[in-house]
């Protein structure tokens, strides 16, 4: 012990840089840390969402600088940023509804048996939640999620692949 010698060291040695500027703005940093922190609670946003402020949660600013004026404008935009070759129109080439013929009944029920909600979950569940998006662009996170909301779309959204081909 003697070589050795146990030595207190004094935890207010100041630092050069350090100032009362400083010192003030680490104070309001915290308080505003701690009023955010003690802020984020359901309740609260419950209350900003019911105030009738409906015209301010639509409007977005477009690059050119202006704000959107009408929910069509603001989804219009939010469409062409999200979904850059999306075409609101399709072309006079591309007919919409296909012939009456096209749909046999006999390949609906087919694919009414192959494909049910269960058959979906599972298929969807099975996926590798985290592996790269397919050529449509969705991450298999993203349908695991939102499963619950879309199960009976994509329900259809399978069963009209299968009996449309």
């Amino acid at each position: 012990e003697m070589n050795c010698p146990l030595e207190l060291k004094n935890a207010s040695v100041k630092v050069s840089w350090w100032n009362k500027e400083l010192s003030k703005l680490k104070s309001e940093a915290r308080r505003l840390f701690n009023r955010t922190r003690n802020i984020n609670t359901p309740g609260t946003w419950e209350r900003i969402l019911c105030k009738d402020n409906n015209q301010q949660w639509g409007c977005l600013k477009l690059p050119c600088g202006r704000f959107t004026k009408s929910t069509e404008e603001t989804l219009s935009h939010l469409m062409e940023v999200h979904f850059p070759e999306f075409q609101e129109t399709l072309p006079v080439s591309v007919s919409r509804h296909r012939p009456r013929a096209a749909y046999k009944p006999r390949a609906r029920s087919l694919a009414a048996k192959v494909v049910y909600p269960q058959a979906v979950e599972w298929a969807v569940g099975s996926f590798e939640p985290y592996k790269a998006p397919g050529p449509n662009g969705i991450q298999p996170i993203l349908l695991q999620e939102g499963l619950k909301v879309m199960l009976g779309q994509l329900t259809k959204v399978f069963r009209a692949s299968i009996a449309l081909r």
